[in-house]
């Protein structure tokens, strides 16, 4: 069955990271001036519009059908054509309590999420992707960070504007401004600020992620290059591991000066059944230079120098992860036509 909503961008605990003192604008008038009807029920005329009623601090329920059906203690019915509020209170509301009329504070922050949420869709129109796999955690429904900045920015001012129009301004300017076109909103939509699943110059040019490292390893994927101005690839995650320390796991070191035949690494990348599973570099030297790796690009390890007394270790089984990404640049200040190009590797 397809979905009828769509989901927030952020929460209300994000709120409160914008306006810490947010619950300060839940703002609610007094009620005065009842008179008795009969009984206990009271009435009273010129309140405006009252969609919540609260005695004494306590939210006093959902308003009954009509006037005539207020007849037990705490009831209560605004009628809007004739502007009045009828209450059922066994004590004199005069004296005995203290009414307030207000909007319920939790729907209240609720509707400004969501219409907060519903103009950032419609103002990027873009797709706006919940975090998935190993960019976050689908089951949480997080978003991306910037996505979440400006759907709180956007929520609390509107929540404050009606009493505080200035600030409310001022938050709003972060995520929007018509004038400069410099606040987040603008640089997302112009591309300039990408979102997570959009290629971008970094992506094409290789993201190196650490995944599996010996706790005395002091080497590393320093560089990568490509051959040409795209990888030879749609998308690929490529695994580089260390396929033999030539010390039998217990680590070697690679010094600038020496010669080495023994640190040696081998490459993986997908095929139809999977990511990181085609060996395409098998158990070759680390030589400190741009070494082949895949789809036409290429690697560069760390070598350390002589000088530095430090030399860069690494042990078997040290693993890292190129991200590469051929589509055309969607985002960020490289954005152009590029042709993709697909291959295999």
């Amino acid at each position: 069955m397809a979905s009828t909503y769509y989901e927030a961008f952020c929460s209300v605990s994000d709120l409160q990271m914008v306006e810490p003192n947010l619950n300060s604008y839940n703002i609610r008038r007094a009620i005065e001036g009842f008179v008795q009807a009969s009984g206990i029920v009271y009435r009273v005329g010129g309140t405006g519009y009252v969609s919540v009623l609260y005695r004494d601090g306590q939210e006093l329920g959902s308003a009954q059908s009509s006037a005539g059906a207020v007849d037990s203690d705490s009831e209560w019915h605004y009628d809007e054509d004739t502007d009045l509020l009828t209450v059922a209170s066994a004590l004199d509301p005069a004296t005995e309590h203290f009414f307030e009329a207000g909007q319920d504070w939790k729907t209240t922050r609720n509707k400004s999420i969501n219409s907060a949420s519903s103009f950032i869709r419609e103002f990027v129109n873009k797709p706006i992707r919940r975090l998935s796999g190993d960019e976050g955690t689908e089951s949480t429904g997080t978003y991306q960070d910037i996505i979440v900045k400006c759907a709180s920015h956007l929520a609390v001012a509107t929540l404050i504007k009606p009493y505080d129009f200035e600030k409310a301004m001022r938050i709003e300017g972060v995520v929007y401004n018509e004038e400069t076109n410099t606040g987040l909103l603008n640089l997302i939509k112009s591309g300039e600020v990408p979102l997570w699943d959009e290629t971008t110059d970094r992506q094409r040019s290789g993201i190196i992620k650490r995944i599996a490292y010996n706790a005395s390893s002091t080497g590393g994927i320093v560089d990568v290059m490509m051959g040409k101005n795209a990888p030879w690839v749609d998308w690929d995650r490529v695994k580089v591991v260390i396929s033999d320390d030539g010390n039998s796991g217990s680590g070697a070191n690679m010094s600038s000066g020496s010669e080495n035949s023994t640190i040696k690494y081998s490459v993986y990348v997908k095929n139809d059944n999977g990511l990181k599973v085609e060996q395409v570099v098998t158990d070759e030297p680390i030589n400190g230079s741009y070494q082949s790796m895949a789809y036409g690009a290429y690697i560069r390890f760390s070598v350390s120098s002589t000088s530095s007394g430090t030399a860069s270790k690494y042990f078997t089984n040290d693993e890292w992860e190129i991200e590469l990404d051929g589509q055309p640049i969607e985002s960020g200040s490289g954005v152009k036509t590029v042709q993709a190009i697909r291959s295999r590797y």
